[in-house]
Formats: structure tokens, sequence, C-alpha cells
């Protein structure tokens, strides 16, 4: 019991009071010029992701959850209606632009409990993920397509080359050539030439499913003022919600005002979770405990536990929708890659 009681104590002291929305600012203030940095680095992450599945999976970008703009026509020339439209099952265009992100995510950044993956542990992320997709119905030449996309995406953010998206003295020159993943065998990397915002390359394409800019006037596409546009009425305001806004008599930062307000719901809410969240840990130490499961391998059974528990849940971060799409025994499958056992697995989800 003092523990249930420790961790809700400790959220109310750290957010969801008074005190502690205070002492979060000061925090969120402090490192407001690298979560700037982490948000930009994610908004062309995502910016790229759903242009290259719009325009070489043809896939109607209008139900995206961020860029839902008509790719075809922010470029001049206007890039025609060539590629045809896969199947994509029992996925809806937003469950398959979250998934991707999501992937996408674990092979670049830290993203909650994971850490970036490499070599065989990122390709063993990258089955479960094709795995789910065929089990929906999708068709195979998206998982293939997706690959060559991803290895594309990493390559263009590893360096910042567009007017814009870049910051003076920060942000490194375009080099000539880059390496990046290989899009079938992780622990190797292969050089790919990026020169323009939205281009396909030589091995990193799939005949029918890419567009080449040489059959166009020149040898590439330009983006025009509707993606300079979108940019500013999305980003922006984006960044103005994480930082400093004009208050009188001067600016004040937006999360003082947001967690002030909402202090009082986030006691009883955020509180409910926290006790929710140890009372569940509580149970996965004791099968833990009988199992006789060493203390370095207890973690990813803990996050299993959470994960299930929460995995139809709809909160705040719409990016964790397209797990509505997911079952248990999907989740277990994904846990049995890590390296757990699968009956102690069935155990905690007993449990949950």
């Amino acid at each position: 019991m003092e523990s249930l009681v420790k961790r809700k104590l400790e959220y109310i002291r750290m957010l969801a009071s008074i005190r502690g929305a205070y002492q979060a600012t000061l925090r969120w203030e402090a490192l407001l010029p690298i979560i700037h940095v982490n948000l930009g680095g994610k908004y062309l992450l995502r910016l790229l992701l759903d242009m290259y599945l719009a325009l070489n999976l043809n896939i109607d970008s209008s139900e995206f959850q961020w860029h839902n703009l008509n790719f075809k026509k922010i470029f001049s020339p206007e890039i025609p209606e060539d590629i045809p439209t896969p199947n994509l099952g029992r996925m809806s265009p937003t469950n398959l632009e979250q998934l991707a992100y999501s992937l996408l995510l674990q092979l670049v950044t830290k993203e909650g409990y994971y850490w970036k993956k490499s070599g065989y542990h990122a390709l063993k992320t990258v089955w479960w993920f094709e795995n789910i997709l065929r089990e929906n119905g999708v068709d195979e030449i998206v998982l293939v397509v997706l690959r060559d996309i991803i290895s594309v995406i990493i390559a263009k953010t590893q360096v910042t080359t567009y007017v814009g998206t870049a910051i003076v003295g920060i942000s490194k020159v375009n080099p000539t050539s880059i390496y990046t993943l290989d899009p079938y065998n992780y622990k190797k990397k292969r050089i790919i030439y990026p020169t323009a915002f939205y281009e396909n390359y030589v091995g990193f394409a799939r005949v029918g499913y890419a567009r080449v800019g040489a059959v166009m006037k020149g040898s590439e596409y330009y983006f025009t003022e509707t993606l300079v546009d979108h940019v500013k009425e999305t980003l922006i305001p984006f960044l103005q919600r994480t930082g400093m806004v004009h208050g009188s008599p001067e600016q004040v930062l937006y999360q003082r005002v947001f967690w002030w307000r909402k202090h009082k719901k986030m006691h009883t809410y955020g509180g409910h979770h926290q006790l929710k969240l140890q009372m569940l840990i509580r149970k996965v130490k004791q099968i833990l405990d009988q199992e006789g499961v060493l203390a370095q391998h207890r973690m990813a059974y803990i996050i299993f536990a959470e994960e299930l528990a929460y995995l139809k849940y709809k909160g705040h971060r719409k990016l964790k929708y397209w797990k509505e799409i997911l079952t248990e025994d999907q989740l277990i499958d994904k846990y049995k890659r890590m390296g757990c056992k699968e009956s102690i697995l069935e155990k905690i989800k007993k449990v949950v």
C-alpha cells in the first residue's frame, strides 16, 4: 500500500498541484530549446513520411492525422495520377500512417521506453510490424515500399537541406552523399545521394511505385507556396503551444497556464491512472518473483503489462490510436520476439 500512495503523491508533488505545476514550468522552460529542436525534427520526419506514403503508394492523404493535404498538387510541375493504389485490407490510411510513424520513431529516436534500435533488433521490430500489416490484409507491396521509404527518410533527416527548415549556424549543409540503412539488411549501410525535397533512388524504390523526376521538365520536383503555407499553419502554432505566448504585461509560458488550469483534473484522473499502474506493477512483480526472473529482464514484462492494459485506451496521444487493430496475441508475439517467455506473458495477461 505504501508504494501505491507514494507513487500518487510523487505525481501530485511533481505536476498535479499548484506547486508541482510551477516546478514543472521551471524545468520545461530550461529545456525549451531542446524541446523545440526535438519537435522540429519529428515534424520533418512526419512530413516526409506522409509525403512519400501519399506519392509512392497513392494513399488518400486527406485521412492522415497530421499532414492531410493533397501532396500531388503542392509540387511544380503537378504530379500526375499514374501509380495504382494498393489494397490496405482492414487498415485505414490513418492507421497505416500512425503505424509507419511509430516504426520510424523506433528506428531513429528514443520514444518512451524504447531506445533507438539498430542491426538485428531493428530488423525484428520491422518483422513484427510487417506481420501486423499482413494479418490485416495489406498488400505485400506496401511492406516493400515502406522499407524503402524509411531508409530514404533516415538519410534525408540526418542533415537539414531545405530552406525554411534549417537553423543557420546549427544545421549541417547537405553533403554530396550520405549513408543510410539497407532496406533489407539493417546490419549494413548503403550510400544515397540526396538533392531534392522529394525524389526516388535506384535501389530504394519499386518499379511502378516510384515517381521519377527526370521525366518532367528538368530533373526535380519543386514544392510551391502551398506547402510553405501548410508548414506555417501547423508547425508555428504547435511551437507556440509549447513555448512563450504574449500575456499581460509580459510573455508567459503556455505550459504554465495549461498546467495551472488542469491541475485539479490531473490530480483526480491522472492520480487514478498512477494508482492503477502501480497496482498492476505489484501484481506483475509477484509473478516474476514466482518465476525467478532476473532483475535485468523484469522491465520488459512490466512494460508488456502496461501496454496490454492500455491497448485500446484512447488518450490525448493520437499516435497510438492505430493499436486498436492489435489483438492480445499479437502483442504477446511482439514481446516473444524481444526474448520474453510466452508462459510468463500468459500469466501476466490473466492479471491485467
